[in-house]
């Protein structure tokens, strides 16, 4: 009579199953800064080319401070002018992506594409 035999099963245990990962997904945004409704609103009537997604997540006051600028165009080229020429000592600067966006809105803003 022929033997019986189990199915083979692997004995290798996946240590991560059923374990969330230890850390939440990586916030740049500084404690307490949040998108306004007034600038989550302005955000999400720009149109998308030129809709500054990750500025919004990583700085939002700064979407915040744009979308009560966005009727006066002195203010708004001014304050384009302190994000990109900073007068604060030992200040790091934008990464890529953001300056990316901002140059691209302020544009859009110049050339009449938004106003």
């Amino acid at each position: 009579m022929a033997e019986r035999t189990e199915p083979q099963t692997s004995s290798r245990v996946d240590p991560m199953k059923g374990f969330a990962p230890s850390r939440p997904p990586l916030d740049l945004t500084p404690a307490g800064e949040r998108l306004t409704p007034f600038g989550a609103r302005w955000l999400q009537e720009l149109p998308v080319p030129v809709r500054p997604a990750i500025t919004a997540r990583r700085h939002p006051h700064i979407i915040n401070r744009l979308a009560l600028l966005k009727n006066d165009r002195r203010a708004r080229e001014e304050y384009f002018d302190s994000l990109f020429i900073s007068s604060r000592p030992n200040r790091r600067g934008f990464a890529f992506e953001v300056l990316e966006e901002l140059v691209e809105l302020q544009k859009a803003f110049q050339e009449g594409r938004i106003g």
